[in-house]
């Protein structure tokens, strides 16, 4: 193998983080409104989190993500979180796959938690989207755990 198919292929080994600088996420902005794109080819998606880092969140809004169209959970829900809660999304909708929300420690995978929290999801190009039921009050962070399928693929923020 040569040296360059063999940095290829390291770095698809490789697992990436990419993180959206905390802002408050505002009804007109973000019903729905894109969080991440995703870019250059697939991506496999192994996480995908919240976390509130600077006021505490209880406005009661739901959230609910759609990656590239399909909904990231089953159903929206409350987000409401304490200085420092990670949310976890299931990276799937069917029954029972529900936002974990309200931790400020949270195994990998939870215990509970839907199968695809262990085997993430694949996803094309296009769009990573956050749609919220009212205005936050708090300033969330969000990540986004992923492997590259193609040398060219990634995920930028929107």
């Amino acid at each position: 193998m040569s040296l360059s198919a063999t940095i290829k292929r390291i770095s698809l080994d490789v697992m990436e983080v990419v993180i959206r600088p905390g802002q408050i996420y505002l009804l007109a902005a973000f019903n729905p409104g894109n969080l991440f794109t995703i870019v250059g080819g697939p991506v496999w998606i192994k996480g995908l989190f919240a976390q509130a880092t600077v006021a505490a969140e209880t406005t009661t809004a739901t959230a609910a993500i759609t990656i590239c169209g399909l909904g990231a959970q089953f159903a929206a829900v409350d987000v409401d979180s304490d200085i420092g809660d990670i949310i976890m999304w299931p990276l799937e909708a069917t029954a029972g796959s529900v936002i974990v929300p309200n931790v400020a420690i949270n195994p990998m995978p939870p215990i509970g938690a839907a199968t695809n929290f262990v085997t993430g999801t694949v996803a094309g190009a296009g769009n990573i989207a956050l749609t919220v039921s009212a205005n936050m009050d708090s300033t969330f962070v969000f990540y986004v755990v992923y492997y590259r399928l193609s040398p060219d693929s990634n995920i930028v923020v929107a």
